[in-house]
């Protein structure tokens, strides 16, 4: 069988291009090949699922639905590992970067950094 003139070839990449197409037309074998290739790339990123699929469902199944997060962001209750106030995000993470650096500085005094030391010329 044959592959007609006018089947879409979008998908075809350079690479496919050169295999598949032919001084006679389309090569059906290259054509098919090529089909599933892209199609195993679009799986794969997410580009198309498989309706009712668990490794290939749609990207969006993942997420918390628009309605509940837009609640559950009302009521400040996001399942978060980090605070979802700016303010108090910064806060946090500036106290955490002061702590750190008061240990590598007390360290550095001792001479107790590993594989570092820090010398009068630097």
């Amino acid at each position: 069988r044959k592959v007609p003139a006018d089947a879409p070839t979008e998908c075809n990449t350079p690479r496919w291009q050169k295999l598949g197409m032919t001084d006679t037309g389309i090569d059906r074998r290259y054509y098919e090949l090529c089909a599933l290739s892209e199609m195993k790339n679009a799986l794969r990123s997410g580009d198309i699922w498989v309706q009712g699929s668990r490794q290939f469902k749609d990207f969006e199944d993942y997420l918390v639905p628009p309605a509940k997060f837009a609640s559950l962001k009302q009521a400040s209750e996001l399942p978060l590992a980090v605070a979802t106030d700016c303010n108090r995000y910064l806060n946090d993470r500036l106290t955490l970067l002061e702590t750190q650096l008061a240990t590598v500085n007390r360290m550095a005094t001792a001479n107790e950094l590993p594989d570092a030391i820090i010398t009068e010329s630097g």
